[in-house]
């Protein structure tokens, strides 16, 4: 009868963490999207303020606009975005111990059709999951930037 007992603790405490770490993972989920709407309204200042304690306390606010807004501004508005991808790690090179999560977009921009948006989440210590680190990998393979791209130079157009 212990044994039953046990066995019954021990699976239904398997049971208890699979079910935290989805609903860890689809609080990251949610709030990564969240941050992406902010983000794509061009409020660099909020999305820092909705951002990680460790990005308030490496980046200056002013620093983080300017650098989102160089990396954001050339790439146009968004026309889709599709969540393909995500990870749960224990740690990150170059940040502070914790858990995280990569969730990877494949996400068409009006000017450069063809990229891979990545935000990392981080667990808070109040057990929300923010923002700490953002990048785009633009040029990855897919249909063009547009259906009527330039022409080539002069040099390299056939008479």
């Amino acid at each position: 009868m212990r044994t039953l007992v046990f066995c019954w603790v021990l699976m239904a405490g398997v049971t208890a963490s699979a079910s935290a770490q989805n609903s860890d993972l689809e609080n990251a989920k949610a709030n990564a999207a969240a941050w992406l709407v902010v983000v794509d309204t061009g409020d660099y200042g909020k999305s820092y303020d909705l951002a990680g304690a460790w990005v308030q306390s490496t980046y200056k606010k002013d620093d983080w606009i300017l650098d989102l807004d160089r990396a954001r501004k050339p790439m146009g508005t968004v026309s889709q975005r599709t969540q393909v991808a995500s990870a749960t790690l224990s740690g990150l090179l170059g940040f502070p111990p914790g858990t995280y999560i990569d969730i990877e977009y494949t996400t068409a921009f009006k000017l450069d059709y063809n990229s891979l948006e990545c935000v990392t989440m981080m667990k808070q210590s109040d057990g929300s999951w923010r923002p700490v680190h953002y990048r785009i990998k633009t040029d990855i393979a897919g249909p063009g930037p547009n259906p009527d791209p330039a022409p080539p130079p002069p040099s390299m157009q056939t008479p």
